[in-house]
C-alpha cells in the first residue's frame, strides 16, 4: 500500500494542470498602420509571451490598408527578389516571436494557426516555411502556399510541429514568392486579416477571446522540480530496502 501511495505521488508531480490547447494567441486590436509589432493579447499559465515582430525586409505598409474597419492586422510589402528561404533568410523576410517556459514548467507544440492571407490579384503565390530556434532554425517545420485572389482565403495551418521545451523557443516565419512564378512588380502586399474568416474564438481565465488571428495549439505541463524528485526517491528507499530484507 506504501508502494502504491509512493508512486501515486510521483505520477501527481509529473502530471499537468494542464492548459487548453490554445498556448499564445495574437489579435489585431493593437495593430496600427505602418506599426511592425503585433500585440499578444493571451498567453498560457506557465509561459511568458512575445509580441510577434517582422524582420526587415518585412516592410509594413503606412500609405493605405490596415486595422480599421476591415479589421485587417497587416498590410505589408515584400520584395518579388524574395523567391526561396535563402533570399528570405538573407533579407530577414520573416515574423518572428517567442515562447518561454516559467520553472517548474514545459511546453508542447503542435500546430501554429494564421487567419486569412489575402494576396492581391497579379501576385505571385506565396509560400511561408515555418523554422525554430530548437535545432538553430536549420530544418522545416512545415510550409503553406497561398494563391492569389479573395479566393484563396482561409486559415493557414502549420502541423505536426512536436516540439516539447521547458526553456525558451524562437520561432520565425519566413516569407517568400513562388520562383516559379514571373512577378511582374518590384514588390507585392500581403494582408493579414481576420474579417474575411477568423479563427474559432476560446474562453481563458478571464473572458473570451475573440476574434484571434494567430494561434499557437499545444499544452502546458508542469514538471517537478529536481529537489523535490529526490526527495520522493529518498523517501521511497527504505521501504525499498526494506521488501528486499
Amino acid at each position: 500500500m506504501k508502494l502504491h501511495t509512493l508512486l501515486l505521488a510521483t505520477t501527481l508531480l509529473h502530471s499537468s494542470l494542464a492548459s487548453a490547447a490554445v498556448i499564445q494567441a495574437w489579435d489585431n486590436d493593437a495593430s496600427v498602420h505602418g506599426s511592425e509589432t503585433w500585440t499578444s493579447n493571451y498567453h498560457a499559465l506557465g509561459l511568458t509571451s512575445t509580441n510577434i515582430t517582422t524582420g526587415a525586409g518585412i516592410t509594413a505598409k503606412t500609405s493605405s490598408g490596415g486595422p480599421g474597419a476591415t479589421s485587417a492586422m497587416k498590410y505589408t510589402e515584400l520584395s518579388s527578389s524574395i523567391s526561396s528561404f535563402t533570399s528570405a533568410n538573407n533579407a530577414n523576410a520573416y515574423l518572428s516571436w517567442t515562447t518561454t517556459a516559467h520553472a517548474g514548467y514545459q511546453f508542447s507544440v503542435d500546430s501554429l494557426q494564421l487567419a486569412t492571407v489575402n494576396l492581391n490579384n497579379g501576385n505571385p503565390t506565396l509560400i511561408m516555411e515555418l523554422r525554430s530556434s530548437a535545432d538553430g532554425f536549420a530544418s522545416t517545420l512545415d510550409t503553406t502556399k497561398t494563391a492569389i485572389g479573395d479566393a484563396s482565403l482561409g486559415i493557414q495551418t502549420f502541423s505536426n510541429l512536436a516540439i516539447t521545451q521547458q526553456t525558451q523557443v524562437e520561432w520565425r516565419l519566413y516569407t517568400y514568392w513562388d520562383p516559379t512564378d514571373s512577378p511582374g512588380a518590384s514588390s507585392y502586399s500581403i494582408h493579414f486579416r481576420n474579417d474575411k474568416t477568423s479563427i474559432t474564438d476560446f474562453p481563458d481565465a478571464t473572458g473570451l477571446v475573440s476574434d484571434p488571428i494567430v494561434l499557437l495549439n499545444g499544452s502546458v505541463t508542469a514538471v517537478p522540480e529536481p529537489t523535490a524528485t529526490t526527495l520522493i526517491a529518498l523517501a521511497g528507499l527504505p521501504l525499498v530496502l526494506r521488501r528486499k530484507r
